[in-house]
């Protein structure tokens, strides 16, 4: 019975292909048949299960010559302390987030070149990416992408590279020439990329065509953020606070003259984008105006009214104000 169950499994790792045989057949074992019952195939985990009952049930049917049930083992709800990755309250696209993650720092059977992992604000990218240079130890490099620049030949030596948060670069195409760069030059020698970014590459606005066809050719992977837990919510000043950091960095400007009254373009740009955002994500005007020492709600209306028709004319500058907001939790 044991040739026979290895052949059927041998069988459904050709009919799925290599690929998704790396990903829902790893450590998958045929369990003795008891009686006349279906064939049992376990795998790891309910993510694998759901992919091979959906996508594959014809190959599975096929391999096993009749009928086949698939289970997995449930992780356990007492006992050990949980993992950080193992704490994350997430829907059935994190699992195979967290094994893409996993194979991408220690290598082996589906570990992909490339691996994209996107999702909304605090739906644990940044966690993962932690648990990538954990896992991957002094062979990872944690690249900014905050700090790439065009013109740049920058490359990281170590074998693994994290780039958290690619929107960032929505709005500055020379940093997106020298992220290019590094994912091939990176590839080249056989080393691996773990990106990650604020929705899928195909609907981020902003992106050149050259760097969003080479994150869609990786291994892409959702994070959903499924009834996390919530802290205390932010008052206005933390926000406020929150966008213009935000705003300082992606319109190239120093943090402190955002709380400064300079007539200055770019700043003064910066500080509508701040308010805008500040608006958009339900910040009453009075508070807006409170928060940046503002005279009268009437400079928030103004700002806000600017903001909208300047976005409407330059794509640049609303893929600016998105990056800004893109800082908020959304409710």
């Amino acid at each position: 019975m044991a040739l026979a169950s290895d052949e059927a499994l041998r069988r459904l790792r050709d009919l799925i292909g290599p690929e998704s045989a790396s990903l829902w057949l790893e450590g998958a074992r045929v369990e003795p048949l008891r009686g006349r019952g279906a064939a049992v195939l376990r795998v790891r985990g309910p993510f694998a299960r759901q992919r091979l009952e959906s996508a594959h049930a014809d190959a599975l049917r096929e391999a096993f010559r009749g009928p086949v049930r698939v289970t997995c083992d449930e992780p356990p709800t007492s006992g050990a302390k949980p993992r950080a990755a193992d704490r994350l309250t997430v829907g059935p696209g994190n699992d195979l987030a967290v094994r893409l993650v996993r194979a991408f720092a220690t290598g082996g059977d589906g570990a992909a070149p490339l691996v994209v992992l996107y999702g909304p604000n605090a739906s644990g990218k940044t966690l993962l990416c932690r648990l990538a240079a954990k896992l991957g130890g002094g062979d990872v490099f944690r690249l900014d992408p905050a700090r790439l620049r065009g013109g740049s030949t920058f490359m990281p030596r170590k074998p693994l590279v994290v780039v958290d948060g690619v929107e960032t670069l929505a709005a500055k195409p020379g940093g997106q020439r020298t992220l290019c760069m590094i994912l091939d030059g990176v590839a080249d020698r056989g080393g691996r990329v773990l990106a990650t970014l604020r929705g899928h590459p195909r609907e981020l606005p902003g992106l050149q065509p050259a760097l969003r066809n080479r994150l869609l050719g990786g291994v892409l992977a959702p994070v959903q953020a499924v009834g996390a837990r919530r802290g205390p919510e932010p008052t206005p000043a933390e926000l406020i606070a929150l966008l213009k950091e935000a705003a300082a960095q992606a319109f190239h400007v120093e943090r402190a003259l955002l709380d400064l009254q300079t007539k200055r373009r770019i700043v003064v740009e910066a500080r509508r984008a701040v308010i805008a955002e500040a608006a958009r994500a339900g910040m009453s005007r009075g508070a807006i105006a409170e928060s940046l020492g503002l005279r009268s709600t009437r400079t928030v209306t103004e700002a806000c009214r600017w903001t909208e028709r300047r976005s409407t004319r330059d794509a640049r500058f609303a893929a600016l104000v998105r990056t800004v907001g893109g800082v908020l939790p959304r409710r």
